[in-house]
């Protein structure tokens, strides 16, 4: 290696240091520097890529990806991640004829036929992901990743057996990943007959200090724990890998309620009757807190033959944040972006948020987008898209919390992991919702949870007409859809519906005792009139 090489990776060497330590602003400088020093070297514009990326300077992201191309036109890779960077940009399209170029550069590779996955799989296409796991998982049986991301694959388009097999292929490769223990406990309803917990309590009294491990591994003994009726056992499980995160995260529920508080007093007026906005009548927004039966909706009106689902999509957020920055007023922080945001152009924020959703919608006359956060939007749906529907989901306050409470999730929705920290996030969600159906009165249909389970049909057809739609019988065989399912509820949609979620917080209703009388208290609560005993 000649000297200038050898400088060169240490000058390499140096970014990936910064950049294993977090240090993003630290990487960048030292990627502008390694790029002057060394501009024939493709790895510092990939880097420089990276990083600008995590920044959020997606321009930049490209132009380095870019230059880094220019240097090894051939490299999938670098393909990949130029496809990346296009797709985080809404240039959808573009992004998925780099995909399918790379497939031919490649084809036998699994390195790049995981990551060509996991592009399909970030574009929320699963079903085209899939062959591409299954094959990198058979050209190399050995890696564990391949395995855990194919058996979450197979899950979210309904094969569940197919699933358990490949958690169980990629534990026995990575004993240690117990997120994946977790999620096979979820596939299914275990028996006395065929569970896990042996081999759960064992791994659990052997964890030793790793807390992360332990978080996961209490949240899959608790399932296990509450499908075998053992409901003491399951929440003071749950309460302490709850307990265990929740130590570990910086995260506090004053700063949402802040917002949310924030959020009132920048459209505290009523909407006009005729807001000026894009006049797409494509989304339908159905939105509420998780677990609030969100899902379970999106199948039954995507088995409308006029309406496609969309999926989870962040895009509306990433519009509206693109939208308060072209104003050109300070948006440091979340709390200035609010209120920035009611001096936006809705109709262009509108044209923007339904031009990003493109080529995963436009197919149909209708699309669904269920991001539950989309609540904290509602105002500003309405006025960059006043022909778009909007659903909420409520269900009885107990069994929203428990099923939030309940669950693990990978980044999302920190104040799921205190009973504290969940209730004054409810109470603070049902304000805000509260504010929008005043405000809006008619904008916003709600449906409850217990509602739908008792009267489907009737509030099937109420769905329908607040969406424009004529009735189809389909939408009653929901469990049919064969779409793909990301969230939470994968394995349950799957199913005919089914009431053995109501009320199931009376199990716990001397451990939640605490949580209702909060609940019960607070005007919030009593404001919202939801109608549910506590």
């Amino acid at each position: 290696m000649t000297a200038v090489s050898l400088q060169c990776r240490e000058a390499y060497q140096a970014v990936q240091r910064q950049l294993k330590a977090g240090r993003l602003h630290e990487a960048a400088l030292a990627c502008k520097s390694l790029c002057e020093r060394f501009p024939a070297f493709a790895g510092g514009w990939e880097a420089g890529s990276f990083v600008a990326q995590r920044l959020g300077n997606l321009p930049k992201a490209l132009e380095y990806i870019e230059r880094a191309l220019a240097l090894e036109p051939q490299h999938p890779l670098l393909h990949l991640r130029r496809a990346r960077v296009l797709l985080q940009m809404s240039r959808h399209g573009e992004a998925l004829r780099v995909a399918e170029a790379v497939a031919t550069l490649a084809p036998a590779d699994p390195a790049v036929l995981a990551q060509l996955a996991g592009f399909h799989t970030a574009a929320n296409d699963h079903a085209r992901a899939l062959p591409f796991y299954r094959e990198a998982r058979r050209l190399d049986p050995s890696d564990a990743g391949v395995c855990f991301n194919l058996a979450a694959t197979e899950r979210f388009v309904g094969n569940i057996d197919a699933a358990e097999a490949a958690y169980e292929a990629g534990l026995r490769l990575r004993p240690a990943h117990h997120e994946a223990r977790y999620l096979r406990a979820g596939l299914r309803r275990q028996t006395p007959e065929r569970n896990h917990v042996a081999e759960l309590e064992g791994l659990l009294a052997g964890i030793g200090d790793d807390w992360f491990g332990e978080a996961q591994l209490c949240y899959a003994l608790a399932k296990e724990y509450e499908d075998l009726g053992e409901y003491e056992r399951s929440f003071a499980t749950l309460q302490r890998g709850g307990a265990r995160r929740r130590a570990n995260m910086r995260y506090d529920v004053a700063d949402d309620e802040a917002a949310v508080d924030a959020i009132i007093a920048s459209f505290a007026a009523p909407l006009s009757e005729a807001p000026s906005g894009h006049p797409s009548a494509e989304p339908i927004f159905v939105l509420g807190l998780p677990r609030t039966g969100t899902t379970l909706v999106e199948r039954i009106l995507s088995s409308h033959p006029q309406v496609s689902s969309a999926g989870e999509l962040n895009h509306f957020a990433i519009e509206m944040t693109r939208a308060v920055r072209a104003t050109g007023r300070p948006a440091a922080d979340k709390l200035q972006m609010i209120e920035a945001a009611p001096t936006i152009d809705f109709a262009q924020l509108g044209e923007r948020y339904v031009a990003s959703t493109r080529p995963l919608t436009g197919h149909r006359a209708h699309f669904i987008d269920k991001m539950p956060l989309n609540y904290l939007y509602c105002g500003l749906i309405a006025r960059a898209l006043p022909q778009a529907r909007i659903i909420e989901l409520v269900r009885h306050p107990l069994d929203t919390c428990l099923s939030v409470y309940k669950q693990w999730f990978t980044m999302a929705y920190p104040f799921s992991y205190d009973l504290d920290d969940l209730g004054r996030y409810y109470l603070a969600y049902l304000r805000l919702m509260q504010h929008w159906h005043r405000t809006m009165p008619g904008r916003i249909l709600r449906v409850r949870y217990e509602d739908l389970i008792a009267d489907q049909t009737g509030q099937t057809r109420r769905m329908l007409e607040h969406c424009g739609l004529a009735w189809d019988d389909a939408c009653l065989a929901f469990e049919r859809n064969e779409n793909a399912s990301t969230t939470a509820s994968a394995v349950q949609v799957r199913q005919k519906l089914y009431s053995s979620a109501v009320d199931r917080w009376t199990h716990y209703a001397q451990a939640l005792a605490p949580l209702a009388d909060a609940i019960k208290a607070s005007p919030d609560y009593q404001a919202a009139e939801l109608g549910y005993p506590l």
